[in-house]
């Protein structure tokens, strides 16, 4: 018994250290593989493959609402920002031929270029004798204000009231006989020129007006009708003069005057071009001539004075 205890314990022994030696070299087999292979340049991804383009790509599902069972409100879904649209570059405002407002208004200021000069006279008495003046006039040049507008009527034409100021100035050249002091019948004669006379002249006026397209920004009104003309200005009524021992010399020194007032009834016409700066607005220049006649002066020797003229101005534009 002794004996095979031995026996049995030696073979024990023997198989417990068989099966570690055996387990040993496993676990290292194991590690130096592991490190091996961590060591080992690793072989290249295989490549991804995209899908055929021909395939459809995939559609989301919608998305179903899911009913709310907590009572609270659910808010609704945002809505996306519309684009904003693309600038667009503005266009030139352009004139048509067919006018399709309903009318302007015109508002200038300029100068009187030229108004028709008149010839004057008048009697006065001097040393119990009568003593003659006679003076011939020319206006000079002055500002001018002036609005007129329209309302259309029919096609191009419109129908509208215009007005005009002046503001002149007048440059008299003076002749006089002048009575001798001691002597009857004895008239001496002088010459001279008189500046400043103040001269202001007023229109009223009914137009008829038609625009006309030029150029695409260009168009032009030309207008024509009656017209009432008023007018204040100073007329010479009297020599300044002076004289010396034996008197039978004068010499002038100047005119005195007076102020008179009439109107009378004309014609006016003119053009209005312009060029705009918006569909509506505009800036240009006018010119407009008038003419009308009536008679000044004291009442004895009463003068026929010609009133209107050329007038040249600036203007802006309103159309409406």
């Amino acid at each position: 018994m002794i004996i095979s205890s031995a026996i049995v314990g030696r073979v024990v022994a023997v198989s417990v250290l068989a099966s570690v030696a055996g387990f040993l070299p496993l676990a290292a087999g194991a590690q130096m593989s592991t490190s091996q292979q961590a060591g080992r340049p690793q072989p290249p991804p295989a490549p991804k493959v995209s899908p055929p383009a021909s395939a459809a790509p995939k559609t989301p599902a919608p998305q179903t609402a899911k009913p709310n069972t907590t009572g609270t409100q659910t808010p609704a879904p945002k809505a996306s920002a519309p684009k904003a649209p693309v600038p667009r570059k503005p266009v030139p405002p352009r004139t048509s031929k067919v006018w399709k407002g309903r009318g302007f208004m015109v508002v200038n200021g300029g100068a009187q270029l030229a108004s028709p000069g008149y010839t004057s006279t008048a009697v006065f008495t001097l040393h119990a004798e009568d003593a003659t003046l006679g003076a011939s006039s020319k206006i000079e040049l002055g500002p001018v204000f002036g609005v007129r507008g329209g309302m259309r009527v029919w096609k191009n034409l419109a129908i509208g009231p215009g007005f005009s100021v002046s503001s002149t100035s007048q440059r008299v050249d003076v002749t006089g006989r002048l009575p001798h002091p001691f002597m009857f019948n004895q008239f001496r004669e002088v010459k001279g020129r008189a500046e400043g006379l103040s001269r202001v002249e007023s229109m009223v006026a009914v137009e008829a007006s038609w625009l006309f397209a030029l150029k695409r920004r260009v168009d032009m009104f030309l207008f024509a009708g009656p017209a009432y003309f008023n007018v204040q200005q100073d007329m010479a009524v009297r020599i300044q003069f002076t004289e010396i021992y034996p008197y039978d010399t004068a010499s002038f020194t100047g005119v005195e005057s007076a102020r008179f007032s009439g109107g009378a009834v004309g014609l006016t016409a003119g053009a209005d071009a312009a060029y705009l700066l918006t569909k509506r607005m505009g800036v240009g220049g006018q010119v407009r001539y008038s003419y009308a006649s009536t008679t000044l002066g004291p009442a004895g020797t009463p003068a026929k004075v010609a009133l209107g003229g050329l007038q040249l101005s600036v203007s802006g534009r309103v159309l409406f």
